[in-house]
């Protein structure tokens, strides 16, 4: 949620990203409970496997690691002060899956803590899940094939590593540092990789909560539409103020015109949950963008995009992430001239 946004319930009125929700009847949270539950899903990622990584304290203890034969297991098993049972190679295949996943959720969600998917969005996101969660099983079936020549290959280094260490002191830390490791069957068994899908929770004008319970899951269904909002602000605002920075440098990078070809459909898609018309109207801004070829008219159309989200971030107290290249009064201007 945007820690930033005190969501007041007893306003709804008078706050202008909510007015798609408003009839005659008025704003609810009601009705915007209901367009959530039926435009998207919360989608949890459950990833977890025995991380064969752990601190230990060498100071002291007499240890070389400039040594070539220390130099060994310094770059096959050590990285910023952590000792890894597995060669670091197959540690970062693992962390890299596992990251790129969750990078991926992230993006495709539009709010309430990276959970809330667009349909559409989801519907992409099972089958990128699908493709991961074997990656990731077959990275440990290639770890578990070779178990055993592992597992010895980190106690032959360690010994060595540990060679010039007094005896007593050699055995205990040789012990600690082989104790951390499990079976194989546990090892294997560690895994996992589940996704759980639920429906955003609907609210009734006639539920039986407590009030306190009530306000909470209120303000988490109206902060989604919020958190939708500003997620297509920042996405538009930051590739119009990219595109803007890079006109005044000499060059709108290939990167950037290729991105604003792109970015409508991401917006539309996402903006399904909210029916923001800025975000609509700025999506159509981009769609004429990029069917132009004059850097003079991109740059242009990049800075009413900007004025545009802008101006009307900050009316609606939504915070963007990024500063500006215009002056915070000439983007004001060029709102006023729209």
């Amino acid at each position: 949620m945007l820690e930033e946004l005190d969501i007041n319930l007893d306003s709804l009125e008078e706050q202008e990203l909510l007015g798609c929700f408003k009839n005659e009847e008025g704003i609810s949270v009601e009705r915007i409970s209901d367009h959530l539950f039926r435009s998207g899903v919360l989608v949890k990622l459950i990833i977890g496997r025995k991380r064969l990584k752990f601190s230990y304290d060498f100071k002291g203890l007499g240890i070389d690691f400039e040594k070539t034969n220390s130099k060994d297991f310094v770059l096959g098993h050590m990285e910023n002060g952590k000792i890894s049972v597995l060669p670091l190679h197959l540690e970062k295949r693992l962390t890299s899956i596992e990251g790129a996943l969750r990078n991926r959720q992230k993006r495709l969600s539009t709010g309430f803590n990276d959970q809330y998917m667009p349909l559409e969005n989801y519907t992409e996101f099972k089958k990128d899940f699908e493709t991961t969660r074997q990656e990731f099983f077959m990275v440990r079936d290639e770890i578990l094939d070779i178990w055993e020549n592992l597992i010895e290959e980190y106690k032959l280094k360690l010994d060595v590593l540990l060679k010039d260490v007094n005896a007593i002191e050699r055995d205990r830390i040789y012990r600690e540092m082989v104790n951390v490791i499990p079976s194989k069957q546990e090892y294997k068994d560690s895994f996992k990789m589940l996704m759980s899908v639920k429906t955003m929770p609907r609210i009734e004008a006639d539920d039986d909560l407590n009030d306190e319970i009530a306000n909470i899951i209120k303000k988490d269904i109206v902060g989604v539409i919020y958190e939708t909002v500003q997620r297509c602000l920042d996405k538009a605002c930051s590739l119009a103020n990219s595109a803007v920075s890079g006109y005044s440098k000499g060059e709108i990078s290939i990167r950037t015109l290729g991105a604003i070809k792109r970015i409508s459909t991401t917006l539309r898609t996402n903006n399904v949950v909210a029916n923001n018309d800025v975000v609509e109207e700025i999506a159509v801004l981009f769609d004429e963008a990029a069917n132009l070829k004059s850097p003079d008219e991109i740059s242009q159309i990049m800075e009413i995009i900007l004025a545009k989200g802008y101006v009307y971030a900050n009316k609606n107290s939504i915070p963007l992430s990024f500063n500006p290249v215009l002056p915070s009064h000439e983007l004001e201007r060029i709102y006023n001239l729209l």
